[in-house]
């Protein structure tokens, strides 16, 4: 074999892989056009601004959060002042119906040693004590439900607070005619009950026991207003005045209330 056969040999030899290699066919993602080239890009542009969007959106929830948790506590705060407020107004009203009932007593036993017929007035005083039992009792449940609100500003929506504070102003109505109807019942029954028994004293006594009476006269005001924010990032704010939230406690015990 001559040199030049031998050469040739060699050589297409060594040049078949590469003839092999250039005729493999591309698979489809191999190939790059003009077209798939952009619309790649945009896919990519696209996940990028979805996840800004999500980043975004999970940073404004963390902070409404945030403001959420801070409002409700400090709706939490409030409320538990308040609830202190009422507490003592519940104390006050305890302490003036209870010198209305002990100064009523002493009065019935002076008329008692006068010889007078106290029978009625001793059932009349027995209904008021009754209804200002009653007082006391409906006073403590609103105490309670107030309480509940404290929670309720944190754990509830603003709808749910909404509804659970419409049970606590049902209650301030119930002490509110509560109220009025003890000075109502005063008004028309015990304070002419004892006109009539005084009248019928001996003029000396009357004219001491008058004197008595303007002399210890009491009028006691207490008034506390109680002002609601909700706190719950709701805006939502309630406002319960003395009078409403039944935290005013007014008793006039001039000459309506005989003193002894």
């Amino acid at each position: 074999m001559s040199k030049k056969t031998t050469l040739f040999a060699i050589t297409m030899v060594a040049a078949m892989p590469l003839a092999f290699a250039q005729a493999k066919p591309l698979r489809a993602e191999e190939i790059t056009t003009p077209e798939t080239s952009v619309s790649a890009r945009a896919e990519i542009r696209k996940a990028e601004l979805e996840t800004k969007k999500t980043e975004r959106q999970e940073l404004l929830a963390q902070k409404k959060t945030a403001l959420e948790q801070k409002r409700c506590e400090a709706a939490q705060k409030r409320i538990s002042t308040k609830a202190g407020q009422l507490e003592n107004n519940r104390a006050m009203y305890q302490r003036v119906y209870g010198n209305m009932d002990s100064r009523l007593t002493r009065l019935v036993a002076r008329l008692d040693e006068a010889g007078l017929e106290t029978a009625q007035l001793k059932t009349e005083l027995a209904t008021l004590k009754t209804m200002t039992a009653k007082l006391y009792a409906d006073y403590d449940a609103f105490i309670a439900t107030f309480k509940t609100t404290e929670t309720a500003a944190c754990e509830q929506t603003k709808e749910g607070f909404k509804a659970q504070f419409e049970g606590v102003r049902a209650q301030v109505a119930l002490i509110r005619a509560d109220r009025a109807a003890i000075k109502d019942f005063f008004n028309t029954n015990i304070k002419p009950e004892l006109q009539a028994l005084k009248a019928q004293l001996p003029e000396e006594t009357a004219e001491t026991t008058e004197t008595e009476d303007a002399a210890k006269a009491v009028k006691t005001k207490a008034k506390v207003k109680v002002k609601q924010d909700d706190g719950s990032q709701t805006g939502t704010e309630t406002d319960l005045s003395a009078d409403e939230a039944g935290s005013e406690t007014e008793t006039e015990t001039e000459n309506e209330q005989e003193q002894d």
